[in-house]
């Protein structure tokens, strides 16, 4: 059986805990483009320069010639994209529209495209939400992810391109950026530990929003499962099932070290979005059927982070 070729466009956080799981898991051989980050976290020789021009992209594709491509381009904190839209729909629309373009005229025989998307396109709802839910998105982000999904999806419809969308909810892990919430909680109380305090004082944002959370392993594994049995034309949902307050997950991981528990909520930190959007819980039904499950507990999670820091800082 022939090894098969996975090329994943974007080398952030996400990207090199997916390629690391293909290697180890599935024995894929793995090509990442980047396109101004060479992170130091993906083997070097692993990396190839993203290519601005289409002529460049059709290059690339035939270089590769992959078997299965996963578009994982831009960032997904939200007010680095408000604070640069432009960049946001560079990422997000116009290169990965130039990539399938690119594809068409390499002749490249894909057998999957995973676009990976957000749940940001759907509308607030406090009940779980499905994959044929509305597409109302309440931010630029996810205004951008749903015109994202459109164009890839057309590319499907007329080409018939093995798109699959892949709609992300919260994940979160070791080595995810301090700026996003957990990663932010897990360092405040790796702090405290190391300072022997018996309370944390966490400065945050709003704790009362309920997210669901999927931890890093465990969306690398629901990419591979989605490049391996998802349906071409079809949207996934890739979330736990759960939803945890931010106030529930602060209190959990302060617990899991003996520590109590203060709030010093910061207005700067509180998103407006997050106001319209009190609930996001997604359901991973139609993931679960291709034998996917989570692995990870939310304990396991949270702890597996301040002790992640809590080495760092001993180093």
């Amino acid at each position: 059986m022939s090894t098969k070729r996975l090329l994943c466009i974007g080398s952030g956080w996400i990207a090199s805990r997916l390629v690391a799981h293909a290697v180890a898991t599935q024995r894929w051989t793995c090509t990442v483009a980047y396109q101004s980050f060479r992170n130091p976290a993906i083997p070097p020789e692993q990396l190839h320069a993203l290519p601005r021009s289409r002529d460049g992209l059709v290059a690339l594709c035939r270089q590769t010639s992959p078997d299965h491509l996963v578009y994982l381009l831009g960032t997904s904190f939200v007010p680095a994209i408000e604070g640069n839209l432009p960049g946001a729909i560079e990422d997000n629309i116009v290169t990965l529209t130039n990539l399938c373009e690119a594809l068409l005229v390499a002749e490249v025989p894909l057998q999957k495209l995973l676009v990976v998307g957000s749940a940001s396109v759907y509308g607030p709802s406090e009940a779980a939400l499905r994959e044929d839910g509305s597409v109302r998105p309440t931010d630029s982000y996810g205004m951008v992810k749903a015109v994202q999904e459109r164009v890839a999806l057309s590319h499907f419809e007329r080409e018939s391109m093995p798109v699959v969308i892949a709609r992300q909810f919260n994940t979160s892990g070791v080595g995810q950026n301090a700026r996003f919430v957990l990663p932010s909680i897990a360092a405040q109380v790796a702090d405290a530990v190391r300072a022997r305090q018996r309370t944390v004082r966490l400065v945050i944002g709003d704790t009362g929003v309920r997210r669901d959370f999927l931890g890093v392993s465990d969306t690398a594994a629901a990419y591979c499962a989605l490049l391996e049995g998802a349906a071409a034309g079809s949207v996934y949902n890739v979330c736990s099932g759960q939803a945890h307050s931010i106030a529930e997950l602060a209190d959990r991981a302060s617990r899991l070290f003996g520590l109590d528990l203060e709030f010093q909520v910061e207005d700067t930190l509180v998103r407006k979005g997050e106001r319209r959007r009190p609930v996001v819980l997604g359901d991973p039904g139609r993931l679960q059927a291709l034998g996917w499950r989570a692995n990870t507990t939310m304990d396991e999670l949270l702890r597996g982070m301040v002790e992640a820091h809590l080495a760092a800082g001993n180093r």
